[in-house]
């Protein structure tokens, strides 16, 4: 288990997957990348008829709990409450688990197939971990950084986030943007996504300004 949180690996795992699936417009549609590398997902009240039992997974009420992921037979299944709102947060609840699976945190640890057994700072970096992965998948802020007057409104309609979501990307751009993680992909991601900032940025949105 770390002892901290691995926010670079994090940050370049979701570059990783952002380039070399040659993404190239906002928003990141989530569930077809769960499609794409084979990762079962699935909505509670279909677990709930698969399994012939009312809440068979143990978290339809629970109010801190908006999804789960599973490793059984080397296969992942993430189940998530369908009623989440608004959308922005139910993209970056299925990001969240997404990356979970791909930083492999449910392969290195044991201790993470039984969620009692994570004491509360082993739990807590692992959580962080998989928010850094997602908003760097939503929100790429070697693309997004190069946007003049940036806003939070304007991280939530071109990442389709939440509002809270795009104030915690608009605070980490300011922090972070500048560090070598962005820097040097800068230039990829400014070329993946021309046509994306030529065609969304300045036709849709004149207050767009590069």
């Amino acid at each position: 288990m770390p002892q901290h949180v691995r926010r670079e690996r994090s940050i370049q795992t979701a570059q990783r997957i952002l380039l070399e699936n040659n993404i190239s417009s906002l928003p990141v549609d989530i569930k077809s990348l769960f499609k794409k590398y084979g990762y079962f997902l699935v909505d509670y009240s279909t677990a709930e008829k698969y399994c012939s039992k009312n809440d068979p997974l143990k978290f339809k009420n629970a109010e801190d709990c908006l999804a789960a992921t599973y490793l059984m037979n080397n296969k992942y299944l993430t189940v998530y409450k369908e009623n989440i709102r608004p959308y922005g947060r139910l993209v970056w609840t299925l990001s969240h688990e997404f990356g979970h699976i791909v930083l492999g945190h449910l392969e290195d640890f044991d201790e993470t197939d039984v969620r009692r057994t994570l004491t509360d700072n082993q739990y807590e970096i692992l959580e962080k971990e998989a928010d850094a992965f997602a908003a760097e998948l939503l929100a790429p802020i070697a693309l997004l950084k190069n946007i003049k007057g940036l806003n939070k409104e304007m991280i939530q309609s071109m990442c389709s986030v939440s509002e809270e979501a795009s104030i915690y990307i608009l605070e980490n751009i300011k922090k972070f943007g500048n560090m070598e993680v962005y820097t040097r992909v800068e230039y990829a991601f400014l070329e993946s996504f021309f046509d994306f900032i030529m065609q969304t940025c300045f036709k849709i949105n004149t207050d767009y300004n590069f």
